[in-house]
Parts: structure tokens; C-alpha cells; sequence
């Protein structure tokens, strides 16, 4: 029985999170998400420079922006709850959470450099479905944050609406629409659990103060 017990602490011990490593965790993140913008870059320089294509790098470095945004705003520099199962699945959610930054970084790239093009179905599968587990991830992470800080309670409030998202975004892989509409709805969509957080914030203050 002590045996069981000493085993169940070093187990506890050893998926503890350190504060370094959130903050790896977190400049992993940055890093991955360059792929987005050298998506954008790489995309515009192989291609004629137009109002369309301009219209495509922009949305692109939105959305880049957008799950940034998210993610740091909601994730990042916060903690996973004490108990195993919260860290296993702190840990682990960040992988699919960084395949799906990248599976948006390749199908924008591909959008970009065939603008010109009738997009397949495959581009919508793998953008859409990337940006519903991108915002599938964040919502899971929410549920096993710490929830000892200022801003849990307004973050907190968030993970349904996040799912609701990433539900749309799934619908969308089953949409012939325009591919620029495809990435303005998409930037839609990130910044509305940014803004209605701000919102939250600021009212949150206001009634502090």
C-alpha cells in the first residue's frame, strides 16, 4: 500500500509543469505559427501580385494573428490543474493543437499560389478541419488550466462558445464557397471569443474599480 502511494506521488512529481516549461511551450507555439506567415510570403512571391491575392495574404496573416491571439490570451503562461490526468492532457493536446497551425500553414500556401485555380476539396478538408482542432485544442486546454487567476473565470466562460466554433469550422470543410470568403469567415470566427474575452475584461475591471 505505501508502495502504491510513493509511486502515485513520484508520478504526480514528475508531470508537474514547470513555469520554463509553459514558457517553451509557448515560444513552441511562436514558432510553428511562422509557418503561416512564411505560408503567406512564399505563396505572394510566386504568384502575380493582384487584388485577390492581396486580399488572401492579408486574411492569412490575420488568421496567423488570430490563433496567436488565442492562445495566448487564453493559454499561455497559465499553468495545467494539479493531478496527472490534467498535465498528460496539457502535454499532449499541444501536439494535434501544432499539426493543425501547420495543416493551415500548407493549405494557405496553396491557396495563394494557385490562385487562379479552382480549389479541390482536399484544401477545404485540411483547412477547415486544421482550424477546428486548433480551436478544439485551446477549448480542451481551458478545462484544465489553473483556474487560481485574475482571468480564469471570464476565460473559463469561453470553452463552449469555442466549441460551437469548432463545430462550424467542421462544416465548413463540406462548403464549396469562395476561397477568399473561406478565410474572411475564418478570421470571423477566431476574433470573436478574442473580442467578446476583451469584453469581458473591460467589464470585469470597470466593476472592480
Amino acid at each position: 500500500m505505501l508502495s502504491f502511494h510513493s509511486d502515485r506521488v513520484n508520478i504526480e512529481h514528475t508531470t508537474q509543469a514547470s513555469s520554463s516549461l509553459v514558457e517553451r511551450f509557448g515560444l513552441f507555439i511562436i514558432i510553428v505559427l511562422g509557418e503561416i506567415i512564411t505560408a503567406v510570403v512564399s505563396g505572394s512571391s510566386s504568384v502575380k501580385l493582384s487584388n485577390r491575392v492581396a486580399a488572401l495574404c492579408f486574411l492569412g496573416i490575420l488568421i496567423a494573428i488570430g490563433i496567436w491571439w488565442l492562445y495566448y490570451d487564453f493559454i499561455s503562461h497559465r499553468k495545467p490543474k494539479r493531478g496527472s490526468s490534467n498535465h498528460i492532457i496539457w502535454y499532449y493536446l499541444h501536439l494535434p493543437l501544432t499539426i493543425g497551425i501547420t495543416g493551415v500553414g500548407a493549405s494557405i500556401l496553396y491557396i495563394i499560389k494557385h490562385v487562379n485555380e479552382y480549389a479541390s476539396s482536399i484544401v477545404y478538408y485540411l483547412f477547415s478541419s486544421s482550424m477546428a482542432v486548433i480551436v478544439f485544442c485551446i477549448a480542451i486546454l481551458l478545462k484544465v488550466l489553473d483556474e487560481h487567476s485574475e482571468t480564469s473565470k471570464y476565460l473559463n466562460n469561453n470553452t463552449n462558445g469555442l466549441l460551437v466554433i469548432a463545430c462550424i469550422y467542421f462544416g465548413l470543410m463540406f462548403t464549396k464557397i469562395n476561397t477568399v470568403l473561406l478565410l474572411a469567415i475564418s478570421v470571423l470566427l477566431l476574433f470573436v471569443p478574442i473580442l467578446s474575452s476583451m469584453l469581458k475584461n473591460y467589464l470585469n475591471i470597470t466593476k472592480t474599480n
